[in-house]
């Protein structure tokens, strides 16, 4: 079983966490833009046990022949600031040809939104700063728990000192809320 465990921010500015990225000696993997379409059945029973259907597309900026497409499955997220859910996900060929079949099969899409993101690399964390459509700015550490924690730690989210907010929702409930 794969999982996905990570915690997100709300960044008020990227830059004085590009600076504590490279001061830490964090090592950028590249910039992405990403299209995101979340589909749910017409009840939207995914949605309500806290589950999420997604096709990505993503569309490397620095070079071409990183863009690819997902299909990801997440399921209920546990309790706690951690977002840690079960997580299956595979590559595929042609996103619109997912997306048809999704809608073929009884699913309709629910929410898309556009993202750029910045991949960053520490120990063993993967960093992401995130530039979501309509919504701002945002930090990703995914890792296990305990280096969860380090690079917290090594980046200063825990001493006040960068204006930063912890942000429990996902991607699609941001996008939700802020249509509401």
């Amino acid at each position: 079983m794969s999982r996905e465990v990570e915690i997100k921010f709300r960044l008020r500015s990227r830059e004085p966490m590009l600076e504590r990225l490279r001061a830490i000696g964090a090592t950028y993997h590249g910039t992405e833009l990403e299209r995101n379409s979340i589909y749910d059945r017409p009840d939207g029973s995914l949605a309500r046990a806290g589950e999420a259907l997604r096709v990505r597309s993503t569309q490397a900026l620095d070079d071409a022949a990183r863009s690819r497409a997902t299909l990801t499955w997440k399921g209920p997220r546990r309790p706690g600031p951690l977002k840690d859910r079960e997580e299956r996900e595979s590559e595929v060929g042609t996103p619109d040809e997912v997306r048809a079949i999704l809608r073929a099969v009884g699913f309709a899409p629910q929410i898309e939104f556009e993202k750029r993101r910045s991949t960053w690399r520490w120990e063993a964390a993967e960093i992401a700063l995130d530039e979501v459509e309509g919504l701002g700015s945002f930090l990703e550490i995914e890792a296990a728990p305990p280096m969860i924690d380090r690079a917290m730690e090594a980046l200063g989210l825990r001493d006040g000192t960068l204006d930063v907010e912890l942000e429990e929702r996902s991607y699609p409930e941001l996008v939700r809320a802020s249509r509401a």
